[in-house]
């Protein structure tokens, strides 16, 4: 009994011994709550009581306030130039996340590593700053980080690094050996070098930062991390600005020693570069591998707006591929805005037409070799010369509104094309197509304005395709069911300024019904003069003169169909017809007043009304006016208003009967009449 009684009680005593244990072990894990330390290294004060805990009671000494700081804690620094190079980790941010608060970049400065580097030490790690080898996250914002032109600066072994809203002056390598971040960044380039290396970060993200640069910009190169995990370069929003010789291009690739590993650099939003060269291999301002066909490996992916454009060392997609979202300025106004290469985007062609050659069905061919100024890509397509089918229509001009509505048409549903035998294209005795990615240019004629853009219209055949307005664009227009490839079958963008619209055609039109899109327009400034004005010629045929053209009101500037067929075939640029609408405004003539007298016509015995019996009246002798009665016995004299004006007290105003009705005699009485108004 005893041994089970002892039994017992010892296990309790190893229930009981637990549950203090586990309570404390629950405490001692709860963080403590983050603080802000305050250093200022003009007027700070390390010895002081409640050093740090306000701006008032300011640390002098960086070193102390980072011992004394908790991981989590903020670091708010005056005004003035601060590191901690030299300065162990132990004891002071090993372990920690913290994060360092300038005033601006124009008051607070941080020097990364010495203060001056030694160029005999250049190539070497003799810079390199160890104050965060073991830190957590180390954030630095509004102020400014010093480097040098060296190589291989820059904080060696902190986990993550983040910089925001701050400016970098020099050259970097080492950032967060897991992460480094940079926001609202401005990176201040050494003369004719990179600002920054993808070293020792698997990865680097740069949103809405600015690179002023002199030949270089970021080095997507590493020797440390070569061939032991993937390098993710997030590049977004980003503006560089190039002064001086171009080197290399915004990202410059480097991936010959990656191993089985790659880079992986994603470019999206909004980007402007300027003073950069297209490079040679990728025909790409935004990246490339500096003209060097030995730094193309195959080891890197490149996608713009998730589109991939280049893997395994070559072109994804074709030279001219449609990037979706986002923009890429690069200093140019013309081209191919949404294209991924530079060379469509500046159209930077050679082009070369070959001779036209008539085939057995008389229609016209030629082949047009495009070679791209900066890569030396090559692109053949075969023109026609085939007159697609298409009208272009006008409304009368509405004088209440001074609108008219103009149709764009394409085929008219009864007619069809033989496509010709053709070398590349379809076989022959297949009805000829307008392929998908199509477009009209129109622009509004110079005496118009456009109704806007909630005038399109749209019509296939004979029924009407609901259009909507784009979500992220308001002067544009979709029109039918978004497809797979998330286009819609017609697209209208209009562009205010130029007064120019381009209807997109994403869907092959077989010519077998009519596609009709309609739009008003409104005239600017109508005559008031008396006269006709312009020429009506509503579906554009005439052939005016140059008085009556000089003179014409086009609803247009002009509208050219750009026509792409099937199989790399394209079809010649074709224009519109132009109709013109004209209007006339009439002379003005003033209205005549007059004025009306009234007798009536009765028979003598019962008083019922006479007709036929017709009057005349009389002033001053002179008849002034006639009138016979009419079924109801109602004699009406219209007087104008200048006899009625001489009518006066004095007058002799009467009236008198002509002529009697059938089987009456006439009363010649001169009866009297009063001017009664």
């Amino acid at each position: 009994m005893k041994r089970r009684i002892l039994s017992s009680l010892m296990a309790l005593v190893l229930v009981f011994g637990l549950l203090p244990a586990t309570a404390f072990a629950e405490e001692d894990a709860a963080p403590a709550a983050a603080k802000t330390i305050y250093v200022d290294a003009t007027t700070g004060n390390d010895t002081q009581e409640g050093v740090g805990t306000t701006a008032e009671k300011a640390y002098r000494s960086i070193g102390e306030a980072v011992k004394a700081a908790e991981s989590g804690d903020t670091i708010q620094l005056g005004e003035g130039n601060y590191t901690l190079y030299k300065v162990s980790s132990e004891g002071h941010t090993k372990g920690k996340d913290l994060t360092f608060v300038g005033q601006g970049v124009d008051k607070t400065g941080w020097n990364i590593g010495a203060l001056v580097p030694d160029p005999a030490n250049f190539g070497t790690e003799y810079n390199g700053d160890y104050s965060f080898d073991g830190a957590g996250t180390v954030t630095f914002q509004n102020m400014t980080l010093r480097s040098g032109s060296a190589d291989y600066l820059g904080f060696i072994r902190a986990n993550n690094t983040v910089v925001e809203n701050c400016t970098i002056n020099g050259k970097t390598f080492y950032w967060g050996y897991e992460s480094a971040e940079f926001k609202n960044t401005t990176f201040n380039c050494p003369s004719g070098d990179y600002a920054i290396w993808t070293y020792s970060s698997p990865t680097m993200t740069f949103e809405n930062c600015t690179f002023n640069s002199s030949g270089k910009v970021i080095n997507v190169y590493t020797d440390f991390g070569a061939g032991k995990n993937d390098i993710t370069v997030n590049f977004k929003d980003c503006t560089v600005v190039n002064n001086g010789a171009s080197l290399k291009p915004v990202l410059n690739i480097n991936d010959y020693n990656m191993g089985n590993y790659k880079y992986i650099l994603n470019i999206s939003g909004n980007n402007s570069v300027s003073g950069v060269s297209a490079d040679g291999i990728t025909c790409s301002r935004l990246f490339g591998f500096g003209g060097k066909p030995a730094n193309n490996s195959g080891r890197s992916v490149v996608t713009i707006e998730n589109t991939k454009v280049w893997e395994n060392g070559v072109r994804v997609g074709s030279h001219a591929q449609d990037i979706a979202g986002g923009s890429y300025i690069n200093g140019k106004a013309d081209g191919d805005d949404n294209k991924y290469t530079d060379g469509y985007k500046d159209n930077a062609f050679t082009t070369v037409e070959g001779e036209w050659t008539t085939n057995q069905d008389g229609i016209k061919t030629r082949t047009i070799t495009k070679t791209c100024d900066y890569c030396g890509y090559e692109e053949k397509t075969t023109e026609i010369d085939w007159n697609v089918p298409k009208s272009k229509t006008a409304t009368r001009l509405d004088k209440k509104t001074w609108t008219s509505d103009v149709t764009l048409s394409l085929f008219d549903g009864t007619a069809t094309v033989v496509l010709p035998d053709m070398p590349g294209n379809q076989t022959s005795g297949v009805a000829y197509t307008v392929g998908a990615g199509s477009t009209v240019t129109d622009t509004i004629g110079e005496k118009f304005t456009f109704g806007g853009v909630d005038s399109f219209t749209l019509k296939v055949g004979t029924k009407e395709i609901k259009g909507v307005k784009d979500d992220s664009d308001e002067n544009t227009v979709n029109f039918g069911e978004k497809k797979d490839d998330g286009k819609y079958p017609y697209t209208v963008t209009y562009t205010p300024d130029t007064k120019t619209f381009v209807w997109t055609i994403n869907e092959v039109l077989n010519g077998r019904e009519s596609v009709q899109l309609t739009y008003t327009v409104k005239l600017t400034k109508p005559e008031t003069a008396p006269g006709t004005y312009g020429v009506e010629d509503l579906k554009g045929e005439k052939v005016l003169t140059d008085t009556e053209a000089a003179n014409a009101l086009y609803t247009n500037e002009s509208a050219v169909l750009n026509a792409k067929a099937e199989n790399n075939v394209t079809i010649v640029a074709q224009n519109f017809p132009k109709p013109s609408v004209s209007y006339t405004v009439h002379s003005f003539v003033p209205a005549t007043t007059y004025y009306y007298f009234a007798v009536e016509k009765v028979d003598a015995q019962d008083d019922h009304a006479l007709s036929g019996a017709r009057f005349g009246l009389y002033l001053d002798g002179k008849q002034i006016a006639a009138a016979t009665s009419d079924r109801s016995g109602l004699v009406l004299f219209c007087v104008s208003e200048s006899d009625y004006r001489k009518i006066s007290a004095n007058s002799s105003l009467y009236y008198q009967e002509l002529t009697a009705p059938e089987g009456y005699l006439v009363n010649g009485d001169e009866s009297a009449l009063e001017r009664t108004i």
